[in-house]
């Protein structure tokens, strides 16, 4: 979560700020009439914050955030191509 506050004498500034609030008290007011169990507030505020974080659509693109996060860490090169290449491992049995 990151407070932040409107540029005083800046009524864009202060209409971003305040539609992101706007936008998060909607949020928690569905999820009060929602679910059983979802009356502790800072439950509530998580489950919000992880909706708008990970499960919506931006407006430019068809995929939600968490899409994009894993694709791109799916399309990071490896030093190795396949599991044939890794380095072997060896280990010892205290045991023994």
């Amino acid at each position: 979560i990151q407070h932040s506050f409107g540029i005083p004498h800046s009524p864009t500034d202060q209409a971003i700020v305040e539609r992101a609030h706007s936008t998060l008290k909607t949020l928690l007011l569905k999820k009060k009439g929602g679910e059983e169990g979802m009356s502790i507030p800072h439950e509530r505020l998580s489950k919000a914050i992880f909706v708008l974080n990970f499960l919506r659509y931006p407006s430019e693109r068809s995929e939600p955030p968490v899409v994009t996060h894993v694709r791109s860490m799916q399309n990071r090169l490896l030093p190795w191509d396949s599991l044939d290449q890794l380095p072997s491992v060896r280990y010892r049995d205290p045991q023994t």
